[in-house]
């Protein structure tokens, strides 16, 4: 029992910081993206690329700490 409750825990404690380390790396690429690249268009479909193929991961990874 107090294992799992460390367990449950323990994920959810890296879950967020994954979360946190993904924001702050998105962050910095849509920065660079729009400063550097040569298209405002193409650096905004690229952004948008990268959200809507990264939200599944996450939606899995919170969908496997609910089912815990």
């Amino acid at each position: 029992m107090r294992t799992e409750i460390l367990l449950t825990s323990g994920l959810t404690a890296i879950f967020y910081i994954v979360m946190l380390i993904f924001v702050v790396f998105s962050v910095s690429l849509a920065y660079h993206w729009f400063t550097f690249g040569s298209s405002k268009k193409i650096s905004m479909l690229s952004l948008c690329v990268y959200l809507v193929g990264s939200a599944p991961l996450f939606l899995l990874m919170s969908l496997s700490l609910t089912l815990l």
